[in-house]
């Protein structure tokens, strides 16, 4: 079988075996010379350049990310991947799963289960879990992706921790106190990450009733009906962005997939469904506001996100939306959510929102309580600073706002006198 070494960890088949393309951090001094970034090494481990390969103890140090040659006990090779020499997709199933089956717990939510004590203004309405490490994808936003060389425990700005205790007790427990109104799963794709949490979706409803929502590992309609009949409440597919061309510049070319698979699993399953969507990726706020309009149309709850730049992301470089644009972005998701007008009946001039069909007095009326300016998506989803920090511009609040925040909120739209 084949082993490759490269920067961009990715599953590739060949000749029935499965393997990955793996990055390397560090390299053992004795085989130096024969490791460098797309090096093909052989065709069976006794055929490897350096012949102790076949020696090494995989069961052990393959999982801590390490291997260790009998010549070099104390050097390790640390890896940002996994070296599989296994033949069946099983095998690779099995070790990504040993990998991520631990949940990992956002650090808001430790506080809100008492697994932390700190002080926050806002706690989250949601008990936010995440599963998995290092996904297989490579959305240039994103810290998990493969290619990012991000902190792993960030996700968006976030911090998520793994505890030492099963948090569903927990959970039941706060949803029984009235601190959360659901948990959410966000899931860091990876071959057989379904069957890891499938069961743990299982598990969770036998010990909580709290609704349960999940946001990825979906890729068809198969994977959801397993999911829901595993007890899920609702999914979320993320879309992230609003058009193909900057769907294919941060994610990929399959948009258009992506789209067709939502409209599939919503057709089968109408209300249960969610997606993502981030603001501030290139998009105009036509392009934005068009996709919103069809998500509304079949139903599906749209999480709207401004962006948010992570160090050593793809696109850590990349500035923030102008919040002027986020607010006229949230006050027309608000205005169509509500059944109130549609996007055809807005005006744009060169992809900017420039005027609503309503009186201004109107639409200040609509406005007034601040609920276009709450965090969007799931129901009880407030997610407290996952766009900005607390003491930062507020993106998406996620408490109700003061009447002067609501003021202002209005008047950063330039659209509304």
């Amino acid at each position: 079988m084949l082993v490759i070494l490269n920067f961009r960890p990715e599953l590739i088949r060949h000749r029935g075996s499965v393997i990955l393309r793996i990055d390397v951090l560090s390299i053992l001094p004795e085989i130096e010379h024969n490791c460098r970034p797309g090096l093909w090494l052989g065709t069976s481990p006794s055929r490897m350049p350096w012949a102790t390969l076949k020696h090494l103890d995989f069961s052990v140090n393959l999982f801590a990310g390490k291997f260790i040659s009998p010549a070099a006990r104390k050097k390790p090779v640390s890896l940002k991947g996994y070296l599989i020499l296994g033949s069946s997709q099983a095998s690779v199933n099995n070790i990504f799963e040993r990998k991520n089956s631990s949940l990992k717990v956002s650090i808001g939510t430790e506080i809100v289960l008492g697994l932390k004590k700190l002080r926050a203004d806002t706690l989250p309405t949601t008990a936010y879990l995440m599963m998995g490490e290092r996904c297989s994808g490579s959305c240039l936003f994103c810290p998990q992706a493969g290619t990012s060389s991000s902190d792993r425990s960030l996700l968006s700005r976030v911090t998520w921790n793994k505890v030492n205790t099963d948090v569903w007790p927990l959970i039941e427990r706060a949803f029984t106190q009235g601190k959360i109104f659901r948990a959410c799963i966000q899931v860091v794709n990876h071959p057989g990450i379904l069957d890891t949490l499938a069961r743990e979706v299982s598990r969770a409803r036998s010990l909580t009733r709290v609704p349960l929502c999940i946001s990825g590992a979906v890729n068809s309609l198969r994977d959801a009906e397993r999911l829901f009949q595993a007890g899920a409440d609702r999914i979320t597919i993320a879309l992230d962005a609003a058009s193909p061309q900057i769907y294919k510049r941060v994610k990929g070319p399959d948009f258009t997939k992506r789209l067709r698979l939502l409209e599939e699993c919503v057709a089968k399953f109408p209300g249960r469904f969610g997606t993502h969507l981030i603001a501030g990726l290139g998009e105009t706020e036509e392009e934005m506001l068009d996709t919103i309009q069809y998500m509304q149309d079949m139903g599906i709850a749209v999480g709207l996100f401004a962006f948010t730049p992570v160090k050593g992301s793809g696109m850590e470089e990349w500035p923030r939306p102008a919040v002027e644009s986020y607010r006229r972005i949230q006050t027309a998701h608000y205005l169509i959510r509500m059944g109130i007008c549609r996007k055809e009946d807005m005006v744009f001039r060169r992809g900017e929102l420039s005027k609503l069909p309503l009186p201004n007095e109107k639409i200040k009326d609509i406005l007034a309580d601040g609920s276009a300016f709450l965090t969007s998506g799931c129901p009880g989803c407030n997610r407290p600073y996952y766009n900005e920090s607390p003491s930062s511009t507020m993106f998406n609040y996620p408490r109700k706002l003061t009447g002067e925040e609501v003021k202002e909120a209005v008047r950063l739209t330039g659209i509304i006198s």
